[in-house]
């Protein structure tokens, strides 16, 4: 149940940035921030969906044509993969 919390958390945190990002009194990032920013949050994001690949059944897995090796190992893949 942890990891549910972290992810509400994760994913409150990424809604908050997302509004930010919108409101004209704070000036948005341009350029390589901009850039670095994009690419922290959507490694990030892919992480994230890794590891939800963990809470699956076997057969949710098999349902999208993986086993529970391909979600193994795709879940200990490095954030930067």
């Amino acid at each position: 149940m942890g990891s549910i919390g972290t992810i509400s958390s994760v994913q409150r945190l990424l809604s908050l940035i997302d509004s930010l990002i919108g409101d004209p009194r704070i000036p948005a990032p341009s350029g390589f921030a901009r850039a670095w920013v994009n690419y922290f949050f959507g490694r990030y994001r892919k992480q994230l969906s890794r590891r939800d690949l963990m809470g699956l059944t076997d057969e949710q897995l098999a349902d999208v044509g993986l086993s529970r090796a391909d979600a193994q190992a795709e879940a200990r893949k490095p954030f930067w993969n």
